[in-house]
């Protein structure tokens, strides 16, 4: 049995879940960059509705990033927090697979690749490429867009584009193999099976060295 709280704050989503075993027992989230005012009541909220003491926790995952230097920064705080108090492991997850495991759950489209991007404003983004089982194809960082971009996958599958970044490749690609989602922001919901998987294969990261992928410094007022 695993008690596992989920922590997303990579952008405008405050996201908080708990979860026994994979399974949801309680969530809070909030969209409107709330994460000082409401992270920290999140948590107390998913005990309080799932009846449970905080010391019940076997692990805090994270959601690592690329994203907002402030988000980032308070949930990497809380986690670490609490798992020094607790003395249990921490885990970290890509905010880009996370962007991913939500697209796949949703859309189901077989065969097709999911393009995570998360804006890095002007006119680069963050991105990942994944199969649809969630296999990392390709991680490509920090990229500029342009009218090419893309095109070694494009040119012979669908790929489905997904996350905040999304619509800023809409603006510049042009393939009929391009679909674009709406869905924009992830929810901690997304890295229940995610968090699980790392935690049954003990593939813990060390508390006190860890630090989150943050944007560039010029988003550091985000």
């Amino acid at each position: 049995m695993a008690f596992i709280l989920n922590i997303e704050t990579s952008g405008p989503n405050c996201s908080i879940a708990l979860a026994e075993d994979g399974k949801l027992l309680a969530i809070r989230e909030s969209i409107g960059n709330v994460h000082n005012e409401k992270a920290s009541l999140f948590i107390q909220e998913v005990f309080y509705e799932s009846n449970l003491p905080i010391s019940v926790l076997d692990s805090v995952a994270l959601s690592e990033g690329p994203g907002s230097y402030t988000g980032l920064r308070i949930g990497a705080s809380l986690a670490k927090g609490l798992c020094y108090a607790l003395s249990i492991p921490l885990i970290s997850l890509s905010s880009l697979q996370i962007q991913a495991a939500a697209e796949i759950e949703l859309a189901k489209r077989e065969n097709a690749l999911i393009a995570a991007l998360t804006d890095a404003r002007r006119n680069e983004v963050y991105a990942s490429i994944y199969d649809d089982n969630l296999q990392l194809v390709e991680y490509l960082g920090p990229h500029v867009l342009t009218a090419g971009s893309f095109n070694s996958f494009l040119s012979s599958r669908k790929v489905i584009f997904s996350g905040s970044g999304a619509s800023k490749a809409q603006k510049v690609l042009n393939s009929f193999n391009a679909i674009y989602s709406d869905i924009h922001f992830i929810s901690s919901r997304n890295m229940l099976p995610l968090s699980l998987k790392i935690y049954n294969t003990r593939n813990f990261v060390n508390i006190s060295s860890f630090e989150p992928q943050y944007l560039k410094l010029f988003d550091k007022a985000i």
